[in-house]
């Protein structure tokens, strides 16, 4: 099963927060359009209008959006380490827990047994008591659930009441009367294949969402999953009205119109589109060849918008194992493989083009394979860095060749670069602004610059190390430049990776790092502390004869700067000995001393004291002494 859909029913005036939506009947798409329409009428310049938590663009970074997340859920013999989550308390409470980690606020749970086996209360579900504490347990986490249903052949038993589609609506509604404490909160339809590939199979799958809608009771919201190539049919419908557009938009348009006030709510409450790819894309036309999840969906996102139907249409993302289905799934469908940092990236940067208008969320196919398994570490079993804001995350293509520049574009004001020496399989590069605290804790002798300049960085290119990344931080003064480092965290903690070769250029404030891997990278600030003398010398050490004449001495001090390059002079000159003449200082580390000394003295120390400084001011002083002595027995 390779996609399924959901909806969920949630209080628009908590935008950011998910609730449960038991007993709460949302305004419908319609009333929701028309609301939004209105606010957009009036949205004036130098002022931004809320209403719904609806947003407009141009998009800003950070925005918050309520996104509708779904995860679908089916009970699988072939994962036997999950158990059943809805049979079996211990993998519910697991399904729960996993889910409230990760953002998840909508749960498609396949509740429906096979067609020879009714519950005790005669109803083809799961046992009732178990369903009911996984709604209870889902509910208490502001999590919905839905019930999950479809079949290759569903859509031809048409709207009969003794059809088994309808039945099942009615096994919905009757267990939502039994169990009114613990209420489904609405039913999602999957599209099987074979699906409908011509008119007639359209117009009958397209009646049949009307009869279901119609059947089942105004508190259960309904959802449906679409294929994203569903815009490249156009059918009549309703047959007989004359009225012909592509099936997508039949579809959406039933979002706003099946029902009538005050039955609410009417229609559908999302529109899921199975444009299944591991990857954003550049947004290009199916019809120039656009690939990727952007070029899917954005016709279907573009048509909503248009009716102002806010929130309606989710994406789809696949996660399904290639293998586990015959025929096995290209690999370019389904993330298996890249894992969940690479789902979250790709997520982000749909999230980000796609904004906060009629765009409401995420239903990522499913539960156990792989997504929120802990299967393998790329798995593991909770996702908190699931998206929950707008930001300036990139995606770039990254394409075979030798010594390949990539540019990653300006994210949180910080224009990224690389530099791959080689790459031998094309793939996706991805910048994406992250909290510095989530990349480990700064070694010691490091701070954050202010501005929180930390990125998650990712590639599905394949390519031999080391890669050169560039950062150009425009955002900082140049005192602050240069005490920049980057550090990066391969596994076990921050280390600096700063390069030397290239140095950092101050000129376009540029800092480069030479890493083998790819993983979070924060560019901090070194805390500038006095430079370290090492030793001091000075030659030669020992004037003889005692001739009264002078004699140059060359001071060489060895030194450490932690932040950039420090400068060394003398600053003073003693002698045990009184008298005027005795020296004379000719350069920042050198100085003419007298051969001389008292005849009835023990012989003369000449103390010079240098001082190593930084362009922040720190310094350090350390001393060095040349003797003259009383003679050469002593």
């Amino acid at each position: 099963m390779l996609a399924n859909s959901l909806a969920i029913e949630k209080m628009k005036s908590k935008r950011t927060t998910a609730l449960p939506v038991r007993n709460f009947i949302s305004p419908s798409p319609l009333q929701r359009g028309a609301l939004a329409h209105h606010v957009r009428a009036v949205l004036c310049a130098g002022c931004v209008l809320l209403a719904w938590g609806f947003f407009t663009h141009p998009l800003q970074a950070n925005i918050p959006c309520f996104l509708r997340n779904a995860v679908w859920v089916y009970p699988d013999p072939s994962i036997p380490a999950l158990g059943n989550p809805v049979s079996d308390p211990a993998a519910r409470q697991a399904l729960i827990n996993n889910s409230a980690a990760s953002g998840v606020n909508v749960l498609y749970v396949s509740v429906f047994q096979d067609g020879n086996h009714l519950n005790s209360a005669q109803r083809y579900l799961y046992d009732e008591t178990a369903i009911a504490d996984l709604i209870t347990l889902a509910h208490a986490q502001g999590i919905a659930v839905y019930a999950a249903y479809g079949a290759p052949d569903w859509p031809t038993f048409g709207c009969a009441a003794g059809g088994f589609p309808l039945k099942r609506m009615g096994d919905v509604a009757s267990y939502n009367t039994a169990n009114p404490w613990a209420k489904l909160d609405g039913v999602v339809l999957d599209i099987e294949p074979t699906e409908p590939i011509d008119s007639q199979g359209f117009q009958a799958l397209l009646t049949q969402y009307q009869c279901i809608r119609q059947t089942l009771p105004n508190d259960v919201g309904l959802s449906v999953a679409i294929r994203f190539f569903w815009g490249d049919t156009s059918v009549e419908f309703p047959v007989g009205s004359g009225v012909t557009k592509k099936v997508y938009e039949h579809v959406i348009d039933m979002a706003a119109t099946i029902g009538s006030p005050p039955n609410y709510p009417p229609g559908f409450v999302n529109v899921i589109i199975m444009g299944y790819r591991d990857f954003a894309g550049p947004g290009l036309p199916r019809s120039f060849n656009g690939d990727g999840i952007i070029s899917f969906d954005q016709d279907q996102i573009a048509y909503a918008d248009s009716l102002f139907l806010d929130q309606l249409i989710q994406v789809g993302l696949e996660t399904l194992n290639p293998a586990s289905v015959s025929p096995p799934i290209e690999d370019k469908v389904t993330f298996f493989e890249e894992g969940q940092t690479v789902l979250n990236s790709v997520a982000q940067v749909v999230f980000n083009h796609f904004g906060c208008n009629s765009f409401g969320g995420f239903a990522i196919h499913n539960y156990g394979n792989s997504y929120l398994s802990g299967s393998q570490a790329k798995w593991p079993t909770t996702n908190p860095s699931f998206p929950t804001h707008i930001n300036d995350a990139q995606e770039v293509a990254t394409n075979l060749g030798s010594n390949v520049p990539v540019s990653g574009g300006t994210v949180a004001s910080v224009t990224v670069g690389f530099n791959f020496p080689n790459i031998t399989a094309p793939g996706y590069t991805y910048v994406t602004p992250i909290d510095p605290s989530s990349a480990g804790t700064l070694p010691t002798g490091y701070e954050l610059t202010g501005v929180n300049l930390a990125f998650d960085i990712i590639t599905t290119a394949q390519y031999t190390p080391p890669v050169l990344v560039a950062f150009q931080v425009p955002s900082v003064d140049p005192t602050t430049f240069v005490q920049l480092k980057v550090l990066h965290n391969s596994g076990s903690g921050l280390v600096d990776v700063t390069a030397s070769n290239p140095p950092p250029d101050p000129v376009t404030q540029t800092i480069y790092a030479s890493v083998t891997s790819f993983s979070p990278f924060v560019i901090a600030k070194l805390i500038c502390t006095p430079p370290i003398i090492q030793s001091v010398t000075a030659s030669p050490s020992s004037l003889w004869p005692p001739n009264k004449k002078f004699v140059p001495i060359t001071v060489t001090v060895p030194a450490n700067a932690t932040c950039g390059s420090a400068s060394t002079k003398i600053i003073s000159m003693t002698s045990n000995e009184s008298g005027g003449g005795q020296y004379q200082v000719t350069g920042d580390l050198t100085v003419n001393l007298l051969a001389d000394r008292n005849g009835n003295g023990t012989g003369r120390i000449y103390t010079i004291t240098v001082q190593c400084k930084d362009r922040f001011g720190n310094a350090s002083t350390k001393t060095v002494t040349v003797t003259v002595p009383h003679d050469q027995g002593h």
